[in-house]
């Protein structure tokens, strides 16, 4: 596991709760937020750098779990049948906080194909030709 000083910042600049944002090998997902097992209160956000190619996919990630955190806290999580409106809308709150969303709600024409990528769940190719 290796933590992120800059990514736990920009977390805690969201909620205090979050103890930390780490990197670390998850199976099949590009993140996930957990509980401290030894502090109820505390959350620990794991990202999985093999699973993302760049920044953008990076702070994706983070802020989609950031959005989990939020709502951890008002309790919506507990729900299993909620479960794709959950992802939608932590999808959305990244989206957002990336500033990819204009203020109609549609995606703004410079960051469609990052859009696009993300939907698909990280292509492993940048869809803008870019270098990776």
């Amino acid at each position: 596991m290796e933590k992120s000083d800059w990514l736990t910042r920009i977390g805690k600049s969201f909620n205090s709760r979050i103890e930390y944002v780490a990197f670390e090998r998850l199976p099949g997902y590009p993140g996930c937020v957990r509980r401290d097992p030894d502090q109820v209160e505390a959350y620990h956000i794991f990202i999985d750098k093999a699973q993302t190619i760049c920044p953008f996919q990076i702070l994706h990630v983070l802020y989609h779990e950031i959005a989990h955190v939020i709502r951890f806290d008002l309790g919506y999580m507990r729900h299993k049948r909620c479960e794709d409106a959950r992802e939608g809308a932590a999808d959305w709150f990244a989206f957002e906080t990336l500033g990819m969303i204009d203020e109609r709600g549609q995606v703004r024409p410079a960051h469609r194909a990052c859009y696009d990528c993300m939907k698909m769940h990280y292509s492993k190719t940048c869809l803008k030709g870019r270098a990776l």
